[in-house]
């Protein structure tokens, strides 16, 4: 005879083994092994706070592009919205005694509060603005943008009121 104790064990390490089996066909999957192909690999900067970070732009309120000194850029997207850092001059990138930003890391604007990462990965950098030549062009379908009048014809004369 098994002590009730005993019992109790013995059915939940065969749950505990049973779960483990599962876990383990569920990463070999297909699905799985497509899923981690195409997730971008985390990156990280060294020594953000010592000179490690170049540039940064805020890409709203959901995440920020931060650029090393190599000038390569990544691309932090936050936890939750991060309000008012769109226009914050300085931030500061709070990074624990590591000293590395990554994923688990954090930035902090006056008046935002703690904005923490979820994802850090390196990135393409911040869209490029169109020029306004391009931008004309655009839209005009294709045409050259009108050119100004050298001598803008004067205003029309008004008569006196009586």
């Amino acid at each position: 005879m098994i002590p009730r104790s005993m019992a109790g064990a013995g059915a939940v390490a065969a749950l505990v083994a049973l779960c483990g089996a599962g876990g383990a066909l569920a990463q070999g999957s297909p699905a799985a092994k497509e899923a981690a192909a195409s997730k971008p690999e985390e990156a990280a900067i060294h020594f953000a706070n010592h000179g490690g970070i170049y540039d940064w732009q805020a890409d709203g309120d959901q995440g920020m592009w931060v650029q090393d000194v190599h000038r390569h850029w990544y691309y932090g997207r936050f936890m939750s919205p991060c309000i008012g850092l769109q226009f914050a001059e300085a931030v500061r990138f709070r990074t624990g005694p590591s000293d590395v930003l990554d994923r688990w890391s954090s930035v902090r604007a006056h008046g935002t509060g703690n904005c923490a990462f979820v994802s850090f990965v390196k990135s393409e950098g911040p869209p490029r603005k169109a020029s306004k030549k391009a931008a004309g062009t655009a839209a005009n379908g294709g045409a050259a943008a009108p050119a100004a009048p050298a001598n803008p014809p004067p205003p029309p004369a008004t008569a006196p009121k009586p």
